[in-house]
């Protein structure tokens, strides 16, 4: 089924700078003091949060050493650093980051480091948007074809790369972004997925074209494609990766809603349990009923049957485990209440995420004939730019009846007190839903609350299942779950 796992390159040379403390950081930190001793390691973090400062002082606990600033002290230190290990959320133009570079260190991002310290077969996903679902249903198939997988990487839902080799597993099954795999010289999986490709991130990698290099390499080293895949082509870049990666003889199973797609989504419906899904594939027709709501589910569902296909694995046996894969939390999660409509949170977090899902919802209410409203509280991250923003109050706008725009001050240079540039511009740039401006997330939740009817359905967006700190205007750090706080706003109107 899979192919045989790759050889990995050495690890690079000691000693070793981290840069970030975070969930990567800290796993590769604690990782390379395993294997090259805690005296050859120095974790670097330029922030100083309560997160940060927690993390260092477990790292402390393991006689790891820390440092902040801006670090590039540690540049100077004796015996002369030789690699530096890159969180995935630090860009390369961190001082640190850039200093090293210019010194001739070698640069790897936690990703690389991970995959070289674990030999187990390597499955990777990437893509735009889905990449975490499509982990958990290609692990489910995985498991029922009788392999023990580990689910890994860029997600919430399992450990860092340089912490799986932790957990118990015969193949590891990683979400990677294009933020890892701009730091990952060498890493080559033994099957991998692309979901999709849509604008995204590109106040980090300037163009379409980079942000799509940084995925093709996961599929392509060297002019040798990936032994087996599953390629997304209903957008141009899917289309012509798919064509190369067979050009070089690799085994591709195009997935898409195309007539060209190899899997192809023929049919999705919703239902109050979750989707009824069809799929033509050259085997003949596969209906799945699954837990899962929304045409973009769908999709991630045909993703995962594709690289089922390409694998030779069982199709029927694997789609009988995509089918019992119950919803991630924060994606499409339902948030129970006596108020006589639906409260659903969910992830979405760019244009193309926030038009696709409340597409899901849509379909959703036309499927009961209620005639029920579609309700929206979103909200956008400044980082992403003026952009990004502009295009999600669009998209939100566009197919919503009422929209109430907000904000989630994660970090202090978010705007406090009103909106991302861009978020309101571009939801008054189109007609359509009736539009309410709230900063305060919660106050923005309460309103929305307030003008749901029974029969409606109220969406949640941009935060998921994100648990944590939000600033309000005072500066005053508090622990924020949308869905625990529609919880307390749907109990008081009880």
């Amino acid at each position: 089924m899979l192919p045989g796992h790759s050889a990995r390159p050495a690890l690079p040379p000691a000693p070793y700078v981290i840069a970030g403390v975070g969930r990567a950081g800290s796993a590769a930190a604690i990782a390379l003091a395993e294997v090259a001793g805690r005296n050859a390691v120095v974790a670097w973090d330029g922030l100083d949060g309560q997160s940060e400062r927690v993390a260092r002082q477990n790292l402390a606990r393991l006689g790891i050493a820390t440092a902040g600033g801006d670090g590039t002290a540690l540049l100077e230190q004796s015996p002369v650093p030789r690699t530096l290990i890159k969180s995935p959320g630090l860009a390369p133009s961190t001082v640190l980051i850039s200093t090293a570079l210019t010194r001739g260190l070698e640069v790897v991002d936690e990703a690389e480091l991970g995959w070289r310290l674990d030999t187990r077969p390597f499955v990777a996903i990437t893509g735009t948007n889905g990449k975490s679902t499509t982990v958990s249903l290609v692990a489910a198939w995985l498991g029922a074809v009788g392999l023990l997988p580990v689910q890994a990487g860029n997600t919430i839902f399992g450990p860092a790369l340089c912490a799986a080799r932790r957990h118990a597993g015969n193949v590891v099954v990683a979400e990677l972004s294009s933020f890892q795999l701009e730091g990952c010289p060498t890493l080559f999986p033994e099957a991998a997925v692309l979901t999709n490709l849509t604008e995204e991130h590109l106040y980090r990698h300037g163009t379409m074209a980079e942000y799509g290099a940084c995925k093709r390499r996961l599929f392509i080293r060297n002019g040798r494609g990936v032994s087996a895949a599953a390629i997304g082509i209903d957008q141009p870049f899917g289309r012509f990766l798919a064509d190369e990666l067979e050009s070089l003889g690799s085994c591709v199973v195009r997935f898409g809603i195309c007539r060209e797609a190899e899997v192809r989504v023929i049919m999705s419906r919703p239902t109050e349990a979750g989707s009824v899904v069809c799929l033509a594939t050259s085997s003949g027709e596969h209906t799945l009923r699954t837990r899962l709501i929304g045409a973009h589910n769908a999709l991630n569902l045909a993703g995962a049957f594709a690289l089922a296909v390409a694998l030779g694995v069982d199709v029927d046996r694997a789609a009988r485990a995509i089918e019992a894969v119950a919803p991630l939390p924060g994606r499409f999660e339902r948030v129970k209440t006596d108020l006589g409509f639906d409260i659903v949170v969910d992830f979405a977090h760019n244009p193309d995420g926030v038009a696709q899902v409340l597409d899901a919802g849509r379909a959703l209410l036309t499927q009961r004939r209620s005639g029920g409203r579609l309700i929206a509280v979103v909200s956008a991250i400044g980082m992403f730019g003026e952009a990004h923003a502009r295009a999600m109050g669009a998209a939100a706008r566009l197919r919503a009846d009422h929209l109430v725009l907000t904000t989630q001050r994660w970090v202090l240079t978010e705007p406090a007190g009103r909106l991302v540039p861009g978020l309101r511009e571009g939801a008054e740039s189109v007609t359509g839903a009736t539009l309410a401006i709230e900063p305060d997330r919660r106050s923005a939740i309460a309103a929305a609350l307030d003008f749901a009817e029974p029969g409606d359905l109220l969406l949640i967006l941009d935060r998921g299942r994100g648990n944590g700190q939000l600033y309000g205007p005072d500066d005053v750090p508090t622990p924020f779950d949308d869905r625990q706080v529609a919880r307390e706003l749907a109990a008081e109107r009880s």
